[in-house]
């Protein structure tokens, strides 16, 4: 089936800014974007720079008067559209998927205020200390922030992999797209109780509360088709994905916390200053993400643009 996407986006345009960008900005930018912030002109959509920020100076020692400054101005900008972790993301797009699934419809409705949840914003701090202390599990930015060099080393097995099979990138976008069906049938189809529950009893639960039914292999035919391939979370990620591993640059560990904050943002920011190296990947026609060529109406900014549009706003 032929999907629409219907993406519901705030009527006030959306500013994604990458790290590096947070980090150099000088005080006339923070000034301009506190005016048009305050006059409501202006969004600036966090989904997981500030973690990222609180990680990287988890070692108080590093932590100067001058980037205690930054990460202040950008918190209290910020704040408001601080979104809720990837995986809760993920979980309530899926859930809307299910939805339109069962009932057979033909489009798909991604709204901006699914980013958002005060209850897990207010949580987070607290999951995030249990982390830190007891070696808890919760899947919060930082925590995956935390964990993202082994994360890396598992990519770069993959990798190695990808280019000893010489995998296109359409080969692996498929396996990418098929990764969720594929984890819950052979998970299913395993001894592992702990496995189990942790991920096929999970699914079936949402399944059941999404569609009033409780068949296994249904629910892996929803993970095959359109609706759970082409939500956006999904299809940005596998593209991303997909394209650094069979590229020929070296990934760096921190590509693949920036892919995830990415696949979230793209579908609601109007406008998103980006690391070059991925920004070279959003913009190649194949990956067909971005307009004139693909779903997504968000203008890729340089650097030395981003005045010129605040000004205009």
């Amino acid at each position: 089936m032929i999907m629409k996407l219907n993406i519901v986006k705030p009527k006030i345009p959306v500013l994604w800014l990458d790290n590096w960008f947070i980090w150099k900005a000088d005080d006339a930018f923070w000034k301009k974007i506190a005016k048009l912030v305050l006059e409501e002109k202006i969004i600036i959509l966090d989904t997981g720079q500030f973690a990222e920020m609180l990680e990287r100076y988890s070692d108080q020692s590093k932590f100067t008067d001058e980037s205690k400054y930054t990460l202040s101005i950008y918190e209290t900008i910020a704040k408001p559209y601080i979104s809720i972790d990837h995986s809760s993301f993920l979980g309530r797009q899926t859930a809307v998927a299910m939805r339109a699934y069962a009932e057979e419809k033909d489009e798909l409705t991604i709204n901006f205020d699914d980013l958002f949840d005060p209850l897990i914003q207010e949580l987070t701090p607290l999951l995030d200390f249990h982390n830190k202390t007891y070696g808890d599990k919760w899947g919060t930015p930082r925590n995956f922030k935390g964990l993202s060099s082994d994360i890396s080393i598992d990519w770069t097995a993959i990798r190695a992999d990808v280019i000893a099979k010489r995998e296109t990138l359409s080969v692996r976008r498929r396996k990418e797209l098929l990764g969720m069906h594929d984890a819950i049938k052979n998970i299913a189809m395993g001894s592992n109780p702990i496995r189990k529950k942790n991920l096929v009893d999970f699914y079936i639960k949402k399944w059941k509360k999404n569609t009033e039914n409780t068949e296994l292999n249904m629910m892996l035919e929803f993970f095959k088709s359109n609706y759970y391939q082409e939500i956006p979370y999904v299809e940005i990620h596998s593209w991303l994905i997909s394209d650094l591993v069979t590229g020929t640059r070296n990934h760096r560990p921190s590509d693949y916390l920036d892919i995830i904050m990415i696949a979230m943002a793209l579908p609601f920011a109007d406008y998103m200053i980006i690391d070059k190296d991925i920004r070279s990947r959003i913009v190649d026609n194949r990956l067909k993400l971005v307009a004139p060529k693909g779903h997504y109406q968000t203008k890729l900014l340089q650097e030395n643009e981003i005045d010129e549009v605040l000004s205009k706003l």
